[in-house]
């Protein structure tokens, strides 16, 4: 009995005595991390201290040196271009461009009388809409002021407006252009060039007279109708009565195209700009 009580408390003071020791180590290993934590900061910092007595003081900025470098006005009319395209063609319905291509496909597979008499029609008609916008958007939006605010806006802006009307009419009615180059009819595919380089100048100056695309919407309708649709030898700009009508309707349309130019420009001068109401 008195060996047991004694191995019984010796395994009781064994048990609390751990308990102590491991309780007397822990403040011990704890104080070794924070010191160790206090070596890596103090070690840091000195890392950074030479580092930066090792750099030296900052570079100081000397503005003398903008004055040195001439500056470089680069101009991407292409790029203008496409930006002007790009905003044309922001949120148009897919249905517009299956109906240009099925045009397409009608221009070159159809034969040559029914494309003449029904599909370069609507081929002059199918991008109206987009071209109505031409010399509008500025004063529709309100940035007049911005867009003559920059370094020659007249000289920049108006051809890449032009010239983007001419493009998306190239890409419309492209096909039909082919279509009588194929056919041995160069009369017809130069009256088709000039009328597409015809209808965006129209489309400038009717915009850049009113402000807004009405005039343009009225003035192309009609004339289309009559023009176009009914083919009149000496007014049909899409080409398709150029082989019996000669180059006759493509100088005269030349001519126009480039008075038309000429009061755009003028008429889009900020002085004379009229803003839609």
């Amino acid at each position: 009995d008195r060996f047991a009580g004694e191995g019984a408390g010796a395994g009781v003071r064994g048990v609390f005595g751990g308990r102590s020791r491991a309780r007397a180590k822990a403040p011990a290993s704890s104080q070794g991390a924070a010191g160790a934590a206090a070596g890596a900061t103090a070690g840091a910092t000195a890392t950074v201290a030479v580092a930066a007595s090792a750099t030296g003081p900052p570079a100081v900025f000397d503005p003398g040196r903008l004055a040195a470098v001439p500056p470089v006005w680069r101009f991407d009319l292409f790029a203008l271009v496409r930006a002007e395209l790009t905003v044309a063609f922001k949120g148009y319905p897919k249905i517009w461009f299956i109906g240009a291509l099925a045009l397409a496909i009608a221009s070159l597979a159809a034969p040559l009388g029914a494309v003449k008499a029904g599909v370069a029609p609507m081929l002059a008609i199918w991008p109206m809409l987009l071209w109505s916008a031409l010399g509008t958007r500025e004063s529709r939006n309100g940035t007049s002021d911005l867009l003559f605010s920059s370094p020659r806006p007249l000289s920049r802006q108006l051809p890449a407006t032009w010239l983007s009307g001419v493009t998306i009419g190239a890409a419309t009615g492209g096909a039909f252009g082919l279509r009588l180059l194929l056919a041995g009819d160069p009369a017809g595919a130069l009256t088709w060039c000039v009328g597409i380089a015809f209808v965006p100048a129209l489309a400038l100056a009717c915009g850049a007279l009113t402000g807004n695309s009405r005039l343009f919407e009225g003035l192309y309708i009609a004339f289309w109708y009559v023009a176009a649709l009914n083919h009149v030898p000496q007014m049909d700009y899409t080409g398709a009565m150029a082989a019996s009508a000669g180059l006759g309707a493509a100088a005269t349309y030349s001519i126009v195209t480039v008075v038309l130019l000429a009061v755009a420009w003028t008429l889009a001068q900020p002085e004379s700009l009229v803003r839609a109401d």
